[in-house]
């Protein structure tokens, strides 16, 4: 089944309110009274920062005790910090809840946000605890990650509602199920549209209990790995159909081979596939980071309120644009980048690109009218 005009009747309304009911079988108790008149900011984004060290431009992949040298190299913020420097740069008002070590890797993942505009007001600096890190080695077409996680926890997500609430709230949820449920009960009891996302399990067993609470989410979006290692299923497609039972949408990004959308809600269920885009007059270096800008793209159609299609082909494009740069957060576009690509797509003359991405033309026209 695909559809070309699905609404998407996920995207959040001012009037919208939860069902209490499913709120009690989440947390044994009604959520307190909250307003959408609180709403302050468009998107917060709670979850673990790392300081991504991305090296790209491989001469060979070397083998044990071999060395290769390497043409490109960068440090910045990686984790879900590449998600609210998406949004921020497509103009989202996004507040970043994470903590950060005080060791030379905190103060360079701060330093690099500062330049950005995300919102730190709830980012907390812990004494004496390491960031994470990440090493990423791009090669080939997709990259190899190595990873020192620390203890440094996010913020208790409940004290979060002493400082606003927001239209969207993107959670990672391996920031801790007692943590962020009592958290995404209440902003979603409050209409807040709720985007989860999920990563590697490094210790292999892919509980499905991790994703309890996808039951007060509007919106999963794992990569194929993973949403076939906590489903069983045995394609990105089928997989996305078994999380679609979970949450009203799932998409599963499936890197090259384009994404994977699947819904059960609204007046019939939908399953839409998006391929890759082609980013026209640059070169893939490096795909870090690349599944968080197309989650943060996704979520900004979604408050612009585009119709699924057009959500998911505007996330692909600001994916497959991230790629030319290394790190996703570096290379997550704004609309100049946005501007650039769709001015060499009406060079090329491509018809199936140009009436896939006519939509940008109003996006575009409407940033200029707001400059």
């Amino acid at each position: 089944m695909t559809t070309e005009d699905f609404r998407g009747d996920d995207a959040p309304k001012d009037d919208r309110r939860r069902d209490d009911d499913r709120v009690k079988d989440e947390r044994g108790e009604a959520a307190p009274s909250l307003t959408l008149q609180s709403l302050s900011v468009d998107v917060l984004v709670v979850g673990v920062t790392y300081l991504d060290v991305v090296v790209a431009d491989l001469d060979a992949f070397p083998g044990p005790g071999e060395e290769a040298q390497a043409g490109g190299l960068t440090l910045c913020p990686g984790g879900i910090a590449t998600r609210a420097v998406a949004t921020a740069r497509l103009g989202l008002d996004t507040v970043l809840s994470t903590s950060l070590g005080t060791d030379r890797a905190g103060a360079l993942v701060r330093a690099a946000l500062g330049q950005e505009a995300v919102r730190l007001d709830l980012a907390d600096d812990l004494a004496g605890a390491s960031t994470p890190v990440t090493v990423s080695v791009a090669h080939d077409g997709d990259r190899r990650m190595f990873t020192r996680d620390s203890l440094a926890p996010v913020r208790q997500p409940r004290m979060l509602l002493d400082d606003g609430m927001c239209r969207c709230i993107m959670v990672d949820l391996r920031a801790g199920q007692d943590e962020i449920l009592p958290l995404l009960v209440d902003v979603w009891t409050a209409g807040a549209y709720v985007v989860a996302d999920v990563g590697w399990d490094p210790s292999g067993i892919w509980d499905p209990a991790v994703l309890k609470p996808l039951s007060v989410c509007d919106l999963f979006t794992p990569n194929a790995v993973e949403a076939m290692a906590y489903t069983g299923a045995d394609t990105p497609e089928d997989a996305a159909r078994r999380l679609a039972e979970q949450v009203p949408l799932a998409v599963v990004t499936d890197g090259a081979r384009g994404v994977h959308a699947a819904s059960l809600e609204g007046t019939r269920p939908c399953e839409v596939f998006v391929p890759a885009v082609t980013a026209y007059g640059t070169r893939q270096r490096d795909a870090t980071g690349a599944g968080d800008v197309f989650g943060a793209a996704l979520v900004a159609g979604t408050l612009w309120g585009l119709p699924l299609a057009d959500r998911l082909a505007f996330g692909a494009l600001c994916a497959a644009l991230s790629l030319s740069s290394l790190g996703g957060a570096p290379g997550a576009p704004g609309w100049t980048e946005l501007q650039r690509w769709w001015s060499r797509a009406l060079q090329q003359g491509d018809s199936p690109v140009l009436s896939r991405y006519e939509f940008l033309d109003s996006l575009l026209a409407d940033q200029r009218c707001s400059a």
